[in-house]
């Protein structure tokens, strides 16, 4: 877009609309990978899906293991691996986006929702 001299990267009000175009569509794709990885078979674990083995996990595991995993107190940690080792505080691989709060002016972005459906 930059070489057709239609998107300026320096212009906050080009990125903003950019952001409002590719962001959902983006999105919407990954949600579609997630849920293709989740739900497809994988050879070493007689072709059964990452969601089917957590299902037979919580089916074999006592009840209470269930509810501990479903409890409100426990969405806050969700997903965190305690027992993993810690990052480094010197890691040199770390990445940063720094994403600039833009907004359009209100009549723009209504004129923008009104002639654009990013999905």
């Amino acid at each position: 877009m930059e070489d057709e001299g239609i998107l300026n990267p320096s212009n906050e009000q080009h990125l903003a609309v950019l952001h409002y175009v590719f962001l959902p569509i983006i999105n919407r794709h990954l949600m579609l990978f997630t849920e293709g990885h989740n739900r497809g078979p994988i050879s070493t674990e007689q072709n059964q899906s990452p969601e089917q083995m957590w299902f037979r996990g919580m089916l074999l595991n006592p009840s209470r293991r269930i509810a501990e995993e479903f409890s409100d107190q426990n969405f806050a940690h969700y997903g965190v691996d305690w027992d993993s080792p810690c990052p480094s505080a010197e890691a040199t691989d770390e990445i940063v986006v720094v994403v600039p709060e833009t907004e359009l002016p209100i009549n723009e972005t209504e004129e923008l929702r009104r002639l654009i459906d990013p999905l």
